[in-house]
């Protein structure tokens, strides 16, 4: 599967749940969201730029060259909707669109200011494969010693991204999402029922005021 199927799979799992993708460009980026009814579940802003200051090879071996990578902003996803693999939902479709219609950017790049990496926990960019810019070093004042990440600087390579780990992050992404498809059908018609009942009491107050 390439990844223009990956991409139609990916964005079909919508059509499915009743959300709808909305992309627009703000600036010199562009913004992703996924909207259910009236209510935005979440949302990611992204753009290219040209001089990423990317590693190339492993740590010790080579020095970070500047390089066009596609550059992650912003991603935040409601309360309401978090733990339901929407920001992975989110992220992958900023790597695929990207990757298709720039193939010749081979990197993604993100500021990671969560506070597991840097205590050696893992978290959803670590799920993609993302990697710290910086070389991690030993913390000889700690006991027992330990190997300290540098943040906040991460970077993705995206060859080798889809090579390993797109299709079965992909296939995990949205078996998930199916797995909570029903409540957000649920959540939908609870909204419209409101909806109902606040627009039949107007018209309860509207007709006896004509009756008066």
């Amino acid at each position: 599967m390439g990844l223009r199927a990956s991409l139609r799979q990916l964005t079909g799992i919508l059509t499915d749940t009743g959300i709808r993708l909305e992309v627009q460009r703000i600036r010199n980026n562009n913004m992703a969201e996924i909207v259910l009814g009236q209510q935005r579940m979440g949302y990611i802003t992204y753009g290219l730029t040209e001089d990423a200051h990317v590693r190339t090879g492993r740590f010790e071996r080579e020095a970070s060259q500047d390089v066009p990578a596609v550059h992650i902003l912003n991603l935040a996803v409601e309360p309401a909707f978090q733990g339901k693999g929407w920001a992975q939902w989110l992220i992958m479709y900023v790597i695929l669109s990207c990757k298709i219609e720039h193939p010749e950017i081979h990197y993604a790049i993100l500021d990671d200011d969560t506070d597991n990496p840097s205590q050696g926990g893992r978290n959803i960019y670590d799920l993609f494969g993302f990697e710290f810019v910086e070389p991690p070093h030993l913390d000889t004042q700690g006991r027992p010693q330990s190997w300290q990440l540098h943040g906040p600087e991460r970077q993705l390579d995206l060859d080798q991204f889809v090579a390993n780990r797109l299709f079965a992050l992909l296939e995990a992404i949205l078996i998930r999402i199916r797995t909570n498809q029903p409540s957000y059908r649920q959540y939908g018609k609870r909204r419209r029922s409101r909806r109902s009942r606040s627009h039949r009491k107007n018209q309860t107050k509207e007709s006896k005021k004509i009756s008066h």
